[in-house]
């Protein structure tokens, strides 16, 4: 299972706040997702405000840990900024045989971007 993350207003937080609060602000997601996904598989970070996870085992204790790491990020605060909100992309190996370890990246993110929209228009 691949799962990509994106942390939500990063560069806003970057312009309005410091740099000192964005790095606050990627250190807390790093440690909610490492919490709650790290004994599943591997998580990377492939860029300034987005992670991948390639996650095994059964789809339910992904699942389980998803929930556990959206709680996580809920309940965070920092000292320079007061919460954090992460958009979400999952893709399957299992439910999409047909697609490399690419395939699923490109898929989970593209899944991700449709999460980060709908965050988007909440904020507006």
């Amino acid at each position: 299972i691949c799962v990509v993350m994106d942390i939500d207003g990063l560069k806003q937080v970057n312009d309005k706040i410091g740099h000192h609060a964005g790095d606050e602000l990627i250190r807390g997601a790093a440690k909610c997702i490492n919490d709650s996904l790290g004994e599943l598989g591997d998580i990377y970070r492939t860029g300034g405000d987005e992670f991948v996870a390639i996650l095994n085992g059964p789809k339910s204790k992904v699942l389980e840990a998803l929930e556990d790491f959206q709680e996580r990020v809920d309940g965070w605060q920092g000292m320079y900024v007061k919460n954090m909100s992460i958009s979400v992309g999952m893709a399957d190996s299992e439910e999409n045989k047909e697609l490399s370890i690419a395939g699923l990246v490109e898929l989970a993110d593209s899944r991700m971007y449709e999460v980060k929209e709908s965050h988007h228009g909440k904020r507006s």
